[in-house]
């Protein structure tokens, strides 16, 4: 008896700390997708439906953590073995067993993590060479490669358009 409560302690703390993950996560990737320094964007512009689909990929696995969590409290399981074939929902409704929560609740995390990954590899900002040294450059950078620079001028350019290096 005692070991199932210590399960079920377990996963309110475990399914606390998935929920200050995703609030963490979404927000540090909003601002990651969003951040500019001075007019120019920090980042590479991210592909927007990638960026709204894992957003809301991130917000089905908190919510999903967050009746999971609120569901602990109020059953009247023994353990966790219970708990997780109880049904349970928001605003104590029977939808789903705990167990599909908690599948919800991390399908939804890791679908969501690669859309964020994914909106980065198909951002609007590609890796690319620029002259004979290499380098970084924007999709329009490249296109205009062949394009006569000035004097001094340097042929590798950051990410956000920055050069990296002075002839």
């Amino acid at each position: 008896m005692e070991a199932n409560l210590k399960k079920l302690e377990l996963l309110y703390d475990y399914t606390k700390f998935h929920i200050g993950l995703y609030l963490i996560l979404t927000s540090a990737y909003i601002t990651l997708a969003t951040s500019k320094i001075g007019r120019k964007d920090a980042l590479p512009i991210l592909q927007p439906a990638l960026v709204w689909i894992a957003v809301a990929l991130f917000m089905v696995a908190g919510i999903a953590g967050g009746v999971i969590a609120s569901g602990i409290p109020q059953s009247k399981s023994n353990g966790a073995d219970d708990f997780l074939r109880e049904k349970i929902g928001p605003w104590s409704t029977a939808l789903f067993p705990a167990r599909v929560w908690v599948y919800i609740e991390h399908t939804a995390f890791w679908l969501g993590l690669i859309f964020a990954v994914l909106s980065f590899v198909f951002s609007r900002c590609i890796l690319c060479i620029v002259g004979d040294r290499g380098g970084f450059a924007t999709a329009k950078e490249a296109q205009n490669k062949s394009s006569p620079r000035k004097r001094g001028s340097s042929n590798r350019l950051s990410l956000s358009g920055f050069p990296l290096a002075r002839e």
